[in-house]
């Protein structure tokens, strides 16, 4: 990572893709999932006016290409639209990162023009596996591949790029997903081992952690199965999320994980500017390469 860092300072080369965890809230109980704020922060939770303030900042940067809108489910937000339309007026990519649970194609009618990449959090389409991952709220019905499949067409047709995450765990790890997410025409299959970040996830979470070896398995039984003319599997493991993300969370800060999983924070971007928060955080920039986060929107869309 020293050397990435070195070679980040000498360059100058930021992480083009910011991924805004703007939103705490969500209606599913993720096992695995690390977006766990402090209770004592709340009062520091970004306003909405705030919110629009900081993505007109990141726009004006200009060493930033996309935002991607995170949660927390990023649906439970009345005024979603207002932060993407803010974000595309402002010459970003535009990337959002859901559960579906919430998502109708009337509330995605209001996103056409102004969202570039919807990309659904898929792990299974088994119910069992599905809960035991704390994907769902209630009941899963027997309609939810149905639905799922009526988004995707519904994007294809309106403009929107269809991308699916998918966390492998020991509950799922044998699943063959691959003709599913061809029937979705999703442009990018990005496969996930699960990471386990320390003090954040309960102790039920380090049941479903897989090794790497294992995790490999799960992309070799699928590659097979996938159309790679229209889908291509990106993989990443626990080593290479690490600090080859760079997060805005709630409060406004940037935030990164290094090698050992631990985080760090910048100050608030509002009061101290993206530029001196950027000094803050040493993200690793050949990582975000070899993780496949370089892609440009125009490019995969001229493609087709």
């Amino acid at each position: 990572m020293k050397n990435s860092i070195r070679l980040q300072e000498k360059t100058g080369w930021v992480i083009p893709t910011v991924n805004f965890h703007f939103i705490e809230e969500c209606n599913y109980r993720c096992v695995f999932c690390y977006a766990n704020y402090p209770a004592n922060r709340k009062k520091e939770i970004l306003s909405d006016d705030e919110k629009i303030a900081l993505i007109e900042q990141i726009g004006k940067d200009g060493r930033f290409r996309k935002i991607n809108f995170a949660g927390g489910e990023p649906f439970l937000y009345e005024r979603l639209l207002d932060l993407v339309r803010c974000a595309k007026q402002h010459g970003l990519e535009t990337s959002i990162v859901t559960n579906f649970s919430l998502l109708t194609q009337e509330t995605l009618s209001k996103y056409v023009g102004y969202l570039d990449i919807l990309g659904l959090s898929i792990d299974s389409l088994d119910p069992e596996i599905l809960i035991k991952h704390g994907r769902y709220e209630g009941v899963i019905t027997d309609d939810f591949q149905d639905n799922i499949l009526a988004i995707a067409k519904f994007c294809h047709h309106n403009g929107i790029m269809v991308k699916v995450n998918t966390v492998v765990t020991q509950a799922n790890r044998y699943e063959i997903l691959a003709p599913f997410v061809n029937q979705l025409r999703a442009f990018r299959w990005k496969i996930l081992q699960v990471n386990i970040v320390p003090d954040l996830v309960p102790k039920k979470a380090y049941l479903l952690r897989v090794p790497e070896e294992e995790f490999y398995e799960y992309v070799q039984a699928n590659r097979p199965h996938i159309d790679s003319s229209k889908t291509e599997i990106v993989v990443e493991t626990e080593r290479l999320m690490q600090s080859s993300y760079l997060m805005i969370n709630p409060y406004g800060e940037f935030e990164f994980r290094d090698d050992e999983n631990q985080l760090h924070r910048s100050r608030k971007i509002l009061e101290v500017g993206v530029e001196e928060a950027l000094r803050e955080v040493h993200t690793d920039y050949e990582r975000f390469l070899e993780r496949g986060g370089e892609y440009r929107v125009s490019e995969v869309r001229a493609k087709g």
